[in-house]
């Protein structure tokens, strides 16, 4: 990595151990007293061997150099004539370890958490004035309950997230009430500008499947970044992953070896970078999500650093997808407070919001209303609750078959609010898990809801950390189920930023548009997915016409942009304080679910059938953000002449582009492996075979990349299809995006990541460097605003 960019300091940072990672900040005015601390979680020192997860600075019991303590914080006791007692609540000795001066001058433990998973101590005594403090894990941890009341005297009202509370009683005088406050973790919105990009390189018997998709990335990163700090041991039709054992060679991008770790290509949802920060010295942390994946070995083996921080508690094994990292948006800055959101077809309710300064966490999370029950049902449910198994009756469970859906045997229920609320809990579906299901009482009948819940220490963690409010949207009816398949947040330089949400309909709207201006005035008109594979045994051909696509999904998609898509705009505004004229809609066809009802969506019917759907087109909305330049999954929609396109998007209300743009779209390239044929592409796009070869574009050092025999060489080999018009998906998207100042790229992912699923914001992930941490930042800061 480059080396990070130095922040001047309007103070100087109390240690004796060199310069800290500087906030920025001075140490202002905080809502709440108290000493505030990082939790320790990166790697200072020699880098150790094996899983680095389990060396982390918190982890033992030692001040590892000048690195080290600059990270940890001053603790000035009151003027002590002689030893003190310095004691914890014992609930809070494994959270916090205190050092003091040694006999040789150095910093030993004092007290407090353990060495290496040792037994905490929870007093000792001292006459040492000053001592230093870190966190060993961060607020909301599973292993960091919310903690007891305040002390008597501290003149504080209840406790909150990450606070521990010091008792110091010198020899012989009164005990003092010392609070620590242990720094949140903190998400980066994309505003923030990006610090390294990560991207899994797959390698399937050495050959690089996603290189396509790769050296993509890596041209759009040399105009993002000089061109030198992106560097790669290989360039050329195959590149070489870093290896951790040469950290010198890791810059702005890391390419991980997807050989080692099974080939998983997606790391936004393995990981979730943020940072924690206290006055003087910030820390990056990389939140590992609960996936359970082969990725999770590189996490924890060789990603953190002397740079970056690891929070490996929530590392689990989940079945559900809407733990992952491609489940948390986070928005810019919210400057006004938020009015209480009802329950809808956008998501369950929310509370009314305070203004969020460093903006809101948009989590994706399901809660179908599926069938309304009659009052009777309230007696069965108390009756199965008062069961010692706990289990439903067998009439509760008829009722539910009778709704389609079929409850085990053993399906659980509990009373959540006694006359009010229950739950029942369903067998495990393998794939999914237990399906759980909620009944409140709204008058004369009950209603019942299937609940899609992110796990609840997941939830738990992120609502603790209490500066960033979280703003749930319903993404059940997804596949994934995750937010960043409906929108997302750019940059508007000069202009704040735009709020990016997917809209269906008016994908349908283009693709009506052009298909009546090649009917009515015989404009040109190709299939979508044109020369790409869908992911079958075997594989058939994905290219679809306009036609088709109307005729199968056309119908669906204005429904889906009615029933779901614009009551989740609509909250999104409303909770983001967002006016209507900052959203920009991008054009995705989603696939249609037959035979059932829209109200349907996000269902699972008996045990087996999943009402759900995914992107047909590749999601433009599942984009990265890196400053100004915008990356976008190849849309590959239908192509039309340029005077035509500009049509098209003046009969949907947007504007058209100038010549020098629509000549930049017009003509596209096509990736081929090795053995790629000449005659079965130029066949794919109707074109002669002498067309693509007299391309300047397929020529290198005058040399044809095809053989005599027209057979790709390389491993890998971008062709250029000279064609003269121009994809009105990818026109669309510039068009918009592009007057907001934007530089707007498109790459390649539909084989390594569309058809998984995916796409691009899903397989590339992005560190930023936070705000506060930028020269010339004035506020505000966490503790200012938290109480």
């Amino acid at each position: 990595m480059a080396p990070r960019r130095e922040t001047p300091s309007r103070r100087e940072t109390p240690s004796d151990g060199g310069p800290a990672r500087d906030a920025g900040a001075d140490p202002s005015p905080t809502a709440r007293p108290g000493a505030i601390v990082l939790a320790n979680l990166d790697l200072d020192g020699r880098i150790p061997d094996g899983v680095r997860a389990r060396r982390l600075n918190c982890r033992d019991g030692d001040v590892n150099g000048p690195a080290d303590q600059a990270e940890l914080t001053p603790l000035r006791l009151a003027a002590l004539a002689g030893p003190a007692l310095v004691r914890l609540r014992p609930e809070d000795g494994p959270r916090l370890r205190l050092f003091a001066r040694g006999d040789s001058g150095g910093w030993t433990r004092l007290l407090g958490a353990g060495a290496r998973g040792g037994s905490p101590s929870a007093e000792a005594v001292t006459a040492e004035r000053e001592l230093l403090a870190e966190a060993v894990t961060l607020p909301g941890a599973p292993a960091f309950p919310v903690p007891g009341p305040p002390p008597d005297g501290s003149g504080l009202d209840g406790s909150r997230p990450g606070e521990i509370w010091l008792t110091v009683r010198p020899d012989g005088g009164d005990a003092e009430q010392v609070l620590v406050r242990v720094a949140p973790f903190l998400l980066p919105s994309n505003l923030q500008p990006p610090e390294r990009v990560y991207l899994v390189y797959l390698l399937d018997d050495s050959f690089p499947v996603n290189h396509p998709t790769a050296a993509e990335v890596v041209e759009v990163l040399r105009q993002v970044f000089p061109p030198e700090e992106v560097t790669l041991d290989g360039e050329g039709p195959r590149f070489v992953p870093h290896h951790p054992d040469r950290p010198e060679r890791v810059n702005r991008l890391y390419l991980v070896d997807g050989d080692v770790f099974g080939n998983d290509q997606w790391i936004r949802d393995e990981l979730t970078f943020g940072y924690c920060l206290a006055p003087g010295r910030w820390m990056p942390v990389a939140l590992h999500n609960p996936r359970g994946r082969r990725l999770g070995h590189w996490v924890r083996d060789e990603l953190p650093d002397g740079r970056l921080g690891l929070f490996n508690e929530l590392d689990m094994r989940v079945e559900d997808s809407l733990d992952h990292g491609g489940n948390l948006e986070v928005s810019p800055p919210v400057g006004a407070a938020t009015g209480r959101l009802p329950a809808g077809a956008a998501g369950p309710e929310v509370p009314p919001h305070p203004p969020a300064p460093f903006g809101k966490i948009v989590l994706g999370e399901g809660e179908v209303r599926v069938f309304d029950a009659p009052p009777s049902l309230a007696a069965e449910l108390d009756a199965g609750a008062a069961l010692p198994e706990a289990v439903l009756t067998e009439a509760a469970r008829a009722l539910f078959g009778r709704h389609e859906f079929d409850l085990a045997a053993d399906a659980v229920v509990r009373v959540a609010a006694p006359g009010a609320r229950w739950q029942v809990t369903d067998a495990r579906i393998p794939g999914y898990g237990p399906r759980l299901f909620e009944i409140r009482r709204e008058d004369d009948r009950l209603g019942v809801f299937l609940l899609r819940p992110v796990q609840p220490d997941y939830r738990h963690f992120l609502v603790e950390q209490r500066v960033q409010p979280i703003l749930p949207v319903d993404t059940s009816w997804l596949e994934v189920g995750h937010v960043d398949e409906v929108l997302t947040f750019v940059p508007a330089p000069g202009d704040g930023f735009r709020l990016v949400v997917v809209s269906s309909g008016l994908a349908v709207g283009l693709l009506e548009a052009a298909l009546a201006r090649h009917e009515r005035d015989g404009a040109p008109l190709t299939h979508l997915a044109r020369g790409r594979a869908l992911l079958q045994a075997p594989p058939g051909s994905a290219a679809i016409s306009v036609a088709d696509v109307l005729r199968r999904h056309g119908e669906f998609n204005r429904r889906l942009q009615e029933h779901k898509l614009t009551p989740i705009e609509g909250r999104l505004r409303a909770g983001l304080d967002v006016a209507e004229e900052r959203v920009v809609r991008l054009p995705v066809v989603f696939a249609s679910v037959s035979g059932l009802p829209i109200e349907a969506l996000g269902t699972i019917l008996h045990t087996d059938t999943f009402v759900r759907t995914s992107a047909v087109t590749p999601n433009l909305v599942n984009l990265i953000v890196l400053n100004d330049h915008v990356m976008l999954p190849r849309p590959l929609g239908p192509r039309l002449p340029g005077a035509d396109v500009n049509a098209v998007l003046a009969a949907v209300g947007a504007a058209g582009l100038p010549r020098d743009r629509l000549a930049a779209l017009t003509g596209h390239w096509h990736w081929v492996p090795r053995g790629g044929r000449l005659d079965d592409l130029a066949a794919t796009y109707a074109l002669n075979p002498q067309e693509i070869l007299k391309s300047p574009d397929n020529l290198v050092d005058g040399r044809s990349v095809f053989s005599e025999s027209g057979v790709v060489r390389d491993l890998w080999r971008r062709i250029r299809i000279p064609e003269d018009n121009v994809d009105l998906f990818e026109a669309y998207a510039v068009s918009v995006l592009g007057s907001l100042g934007l530089t707007v790229h498109f790459v390649e992912d539909w084989d390594a990541y569309h058809v998984g699923l995916g796409e691009l914001h899903c397989g590339v992930n992005v560190q930023r460097t936070p705000a506060e941490t930028l020269p010339g930042y004035d506020g505000p800061f966490w503790w200012e605003e938290t109480s």
